[in-house]
């Protein structure tokens, strides 16, 4: 944690509410995105952001600064998410809320693209098949791009345990594309 973010945090303990104003703008596309991950849908995601931000208003006094705001911010809302999910008993599997960045691909004719979308579909549909846990590890390693000591801060899982839920995901999703392959190609 910066020494910066230490004085920001510092200030709002101390009474300053505008102070919380600069973490939520360093945070908050971040906090959404990690909500519309997991709920599929724009309006719920919002919700849960703002819901997110205002525990962690609530609760400033109990953060103890062992790591960054935003793992902290970001386990509260990917809680608060899951709670979410798990009350409305969602189906997760919509592949039309996925967003594709397209980058210098403009000389790709029509046919590749395709073929290009239509992977990532299978690789995004076989993730939303996995466990909840395996699915949930993968997304926020290669998606949220977060390092194994914060797979294990936001899941509340030691490091090693961690990274054997990454392995096994993997390993899951693999097995997963293989049996999905073979289906396609018969």
């Amino acid at each position: 944690m910066n020494s910066e973010e230490l004085l920001i945090i510092e200030r709002i303990k101390n009474g300053d509410q505008k102070a919380y104003r600069l973490l939520v703008d360093r945070n908050k596309d971040m906090v959404y995105s990690i909500a519309l991950k997991i709920v599929k849908n724009t309006e719920e995601a919002e919700e849960l952001a703002m819901d997110a931000f205002m525990k962690a208003f609530e609760k400033i006094d109990t953060f103890k600064g062992d790591s960054a705001f935003s793992t902290w911010i970001y386990r509260i809302c990917y809680n608060l998410s899951l709670s979410k999910l798990r009350k409305k008993s969602l189906n997760v599997s919509t592949i039309e809320d996925h967003s594709y960045k397209i980058s210098d691909e403009s000389d790709l004719d029509a046919l590749q693209l395709i073929i290009k979308e239509e992977k990532n579909s299978l690789v995004h549909k076989a993730i939303d098949d996995l466990d909840e846990d395996y699915k949930n590890v993968i997304k926020l390693f290669y998606f949220e791009d977060k390092k194994l000591r914060e797979l294990a801060d936001i899941l509340k899982i030691s490091e090693a345990n961690a990274k054997v839920k990454l392995h096994r995901g993997r390993k899951m999703l693999l097995d997963l594309l293989e049996s999905k392959k073979k289906l396609i190609y018969r």
